[in-house]
């Protein structure tokens, strides 16, 4: 069996934030545009970019508020949770064709957390939990 070592960095939520407001502000000015050559378009085209924005919007307040800040752990601060992200467009986040086992490596000062794990999952071997 090969075995292939991918480095797949995290987005950075502020980043992913700010591109996350362009699309829509780009969304925004082209439908004007289209609308100004289309004026019996307009309630049509009015109505997907309101769904846009609020979409664009609450994803912007989500990745705000949720996504895992860079922080130094210490016993006075012995957790730190949060969001990662990563982009799909990747070969190694995107359509899978076959179950394929990764591990993930969160090195910490100088020791390295693995956590193995395979995607896509298998049927009910996914065990999802919400944290109180």
């Amino acid at each position: 069996m090969k075995h292939f070592r991918v480095k797949q960095t995290a987005l950075d939520p502020d980043g992913f934030a700010d591109k996350v407001q362009a699309d829509a502000d780009a969304l925004n000015d082209q439908t004007a545009r289209e609308v100004e050559k289309h004026p019996e378009k307009k309630d049509e085209k009015d109505a997907y970019v309101r769904a846009f924005l609020r979409d664009s919007a609450e994803l912007e307040e989500f990745v705000g508020k949720n996504s895992l800040r860079p922080s130094h752990l210490s016993p006075g601060n012995a957790q730190a949770s949060g969001w990662v992200l990563f982009s799909t467009e990747s070969k190694w986040i995107s359509g899978w064709k076959k179950q394929e086992e990764f591990i993930l490596r969160v090195p910490v000062q100088r020791k390295v957390f693995e956590f193995p794990f395979r995607l896509p999952p298998k049927p009910g071997e996914a065990i999802l939990r919400k944290r109180e």
